[in-house]
């Protein structure tokens, strides 16, 4: 009890105090008006019963309330037993949450309002009734009923919601509304049964065993209704849920394609390096030509070479910031043929120190609407995956094609790998699932890549598959649809900068031409 606020406890103490007080004047005040002993015993044994059986609805998030078809046999001992029916609820709230082992002062709490509210009920019915009269019989015994039970309705709400709202600091009439709402329809249908028993048992009590029944009966249609609530509330709680769960999902999935760009960015780094040192020596050699020679003609070209080594460089540089930016994709008119020449230009010196050559069939293609970032990522995935499955073998070759069929664009990748076991092939483009952990004990992949290929590749409208064969190789083919119809006019998209200034993609350092 030391954990209540302060509030709670005062009025706990205050409503203990006006039931010891109610108890006291109810029981002296009767005098020779005491119910006969077996009114008594079989009121007892059936409002113990009636109370131990509860039902749990939830009235929020956080506070539940236990109902219980108490009503009934409260009703019922009002006409039947007097003021001294109150000792039947004091000892039979007392015995039942002491049954269900609940905190002393829990259990006095409950004595305490149902003895009040008791008490007030059997004021209002001898004020309201004639002597001698049958129990709620009449006109005058029905608008009693009705004044009783909406006083016994409203007290009972109000006197436990107002302990769970001090308990809680949550806001009393919003406990009160959650409360009125929730439970009212289970005093509508109890209170008239108790009424109902009243009747019978002063003309016939052998018919009240009758009347139990349809009394049991509501309560197993309170039991199936607390659990579908507890079954709508679980449905709630799995929804929000799985909306946090998916929110997660994005989250990570964003998170992954970004981690997935860096990787492929430090495939990249091994040969930026040499691809600008190429660039920066021609560059450096030829202006050392042009400043060293008359000739006009030679003085023109060597200007030229330095500018398109310029801007060569450039290009790669843009096509890095693409890459690396975390921005949202941006589709814009490209040529794919250049994009797989850049890739394959930058990714070249590591793959020829491995002995792994690469060979370019790029037949002129349309222009592609296409996230160039995204579309340099799917590149660099394939081409990596064809190198590693090549690895082991010190050699290899990888043939890049382009062309055009049924107005799609199709990009094929094909390696003279170790190939991909059958029963994996049709696995590959799942998440989490890597074929290299069977094809080298050096290489282990994370099996993200392939499955954001597949994402890429589909979010710009195109398929990707794969055909292998174990020992031969794999060809991993991406198709994606043309913006443009194929025309005479179209050009090959292939870079031809590089052309002028390296003639040997395999050399580390190109020589000063002569002056």
């Amino acid at each position: 009890m030391s954990t209540l606020p302060l509030a709670a406890r005062w009025y706990l103490y205050s409503l203990w105090s006006i039931a010891l007080l109610g108890v006291v004047v109810g029981v002296t005040s009767s005098g020779g008006m005491w119910p006969g002993l077996l009114i008594l015993c079989l009121s007892g044994i059936a409002y113990v019963l009636a109370d131990y059986f509860e039902v749990h609805f939830g009235l929020d998030q956080r506070s539940r309330v236990a109902m219980t078809v108490v009503d009934a046999p409260t009703i019922f001992l009002v006409p039947m037993a007097g003021p001294p029916g109150v000792l039947v609820v004091l000892i039979g709230s007392l015995l039942v949450d002491r049954l269900h082992g609940r905190r002393w002062y829990k259990g006095l709490f409950n004595a305490a309002q149902r003895s009040i509210t008791f008490l007030l009920m059997v004021l209002l019915y001898h004020a309201l009734t004639l002597p001698e009269s049958l129990p709620f019989s009449g006109f005058r015994g029905l608008l009693t009923f009705v004044i009783l039970a909406g006083v016994y309705y409203t007290l009972n709400t109000i006197l436990v919601s107002t302990i769970v709202a001090l308990a809680s600091s949550q806001p009393a009439l919003q406990i009160y509304r959650a409360s009125f709402r929730e439970v009212h329809w289970i005093h509508f249908i109890t209170l008239p049964f108790g009424a109902i028993m009243a009747y019978i048992w002063a003309t016939n009590p052998w018919l009240t065993l009758v009347a139990v029944l349809p009394l049991f009966m509501a309560y197993r249609s309170f039991k199936a209704i607390a659990g579908l609530q507890e079954e709508s509330q679980r449905n709630r709680d799995l929804a929000n849920h799985a909306t946090r769960l998916m929110d997660e999902l994005r989250a990570r999935q964003e998170e992954l394609i970004r981690s997935s760009q860096l990787a492929a960015l430090g495939t990249f780094a091994a040969s930026v390096a040499h691809e600008f040192n190429n660039l920066l020596t021609a560059i450096y050699g030829y202006t050392q030509l042009g400043l060293s020679t008359d000739d006009p003609q030679e003085k023109d070209h060597a200007l030229d070479v330095a500018r398109r080594a310029c801007s060569r460089g450039q290009s790669i540089t843009r096509g890095l910031l693409s890459f690396t930016r975390q921005r949202e994709p941006r589709r814009e008119p490209c040529q794919l043929n250049d994009l797989v020449h850049d890739t394959i230009t930058l990714l070249r010196p590591e793959f020829t120190r491995l002995g792994v050559t690469i060979e370019e069939r790029l037949q002129p293609l349309p222009v592609v609407h296409c996230d160039s970032g995204q579309i340099t990522q799917v590149l660099i995935n394939l081409l990596t995956n064809a190198r590693d499955a090549m690895r082991d073998q010190g050699h290899g070759q990888i043939i890049v094609s382009t062309r055009v069929i049924d107005n799609q664009i199709d990009l094929s990748i094909r390696d003279t790998g170790v190939g991909i076991p059958a029963k994996m092939l049709g696995e590959i483009f799942r998440p989490f699932v890597t074929t290299k952990h069977a094809s080298s004990a050096r290489d282990t992949g994370t099996g993200l890549g392939l499955a954001i290929c597949r994402t890429i590749v589909e979010n710009h409208g195109g398929i990707i598959q794969a055909e292998s064969e174990v020992g031969r190789g794999t060809t991993m083919t991406v198709r994606l649809p043309c913006n443009e119809p194929v025309g005479p006019g179209m050009i090959n998209g292939a870079s031809d900068v590089g052309l002028d200034v390296e003639q040997n993609p395999n050399h580390a350092d190109a020589p000063h031409p002569p002056a």
